[in-house]
């Protein structure tokens, strides 16, 4: 006989977003992970207020993450550091993981099996967090004061450090100049291009640019498909993605 339990606190981001991959019947990949960000985000948004506080931090975490990897398949020029891919492809064993701990984990399944993920993880001495601050609490090490030490003493002890520290000067603080982006501009430049050609790439308009810039041109490229000035194709996930004039129709 066998007894499920089911408690609100253990239940969190993986658990929802491992059921919304399930109900379209998918296996756990990048892009399938990626197709559910919409759903996600959608029942963040209603349920917000349901959520407990402590574990609402988690789902936003797990949106982001969603986000970046949404992003990186309709973007595929978009380039990712390695912080941001190691992130993507921790969501993605975790959630491997998490399948063959539940109830919807079977005996056999398609994926790579838990126990693998998990010998492979311990023998590279990782570990997996919600949060990467988290991570850090193993390293932590802890002063524990003498039984015989007063609260009066600890805090003139402070003070007198305090005082040391304030003499020392400052580093100079880093100036970082930032350049607006102007989706207005962009927009032009678009239009621009498509009048001298009507038909380009997103990785040839792009080549060259900034990740801002390039997050600005696709901002740039929806807002021109919603007024049915162009047309959007990409024939495949992480493909390029095909942009066309779309001609006006003349009346006689």
């Amino acid at each position: 006989m066998t007894y499920e339990i089911s408690l609100r606190e253990y239940t969190g981001p993986l658990d929802k977003l491992l059921e919304l991959i399930e109900t379209k019947e998918l296996e756990i990949t990048a892009i399938t992970i990626a197709s559910v960000t919409a759903d996600f985000i959608d029942h963040l948004q209603k349920s917000e207020e349901d959520i407990d506080p402590s574990i609402l931090a988690d789902f936003l975490v797990v949106a982001a993450k969603l986000v970046l990897l949404k992003s990186k398949v309709l973007l595929p020029s978009l380039s990712l550091n390695e912080d941001e891919e190691a992130d993507i492809k921790d969501l993605e064993m975790r959630l491997l993981i998490y399948k063959e701990f539940s109830a919807r984990g079977g005996k056999e399944t398609s994926e790579q099996s838990a126990s693998n993920n998990i010998s492979s993880m311990w023998a590279n001495g990782e570990a997996a967090h919600v949060r990467s601050f988290l991570a850090l609490f193993g390293q932590q090490t802890f002063f524990v004061p003498a039984t015989n030490i007063s609260i009066a003493n600890l805090s003139l002890h402070i003070n007198k450090i305090a005082e040391m520290i304030s003499v020392i000067a400052p580093p100079e603080p880093e100036k970082v100049k930032s350049k607006i982006i102007s989706l207005k501009e962009k927009i032009q430049e678009l239009l621009t291009r498509f009048r001298d050609a009507a038909q380009h790439s997103f990785a040839s308009i792009t080549m060259q640019k900034t990740r801002s810039e390039v997050i600005a041109l696709f901002l740039a490229v929806l807002h021109l498909f919603r007024e049915h000035s162009i047309h959007i194709e990409q024939e495949e996930h992480f493909g390029d993605i095909v942009l066309k004039r779309k001609e006006q129709k003349t009346e006689n």
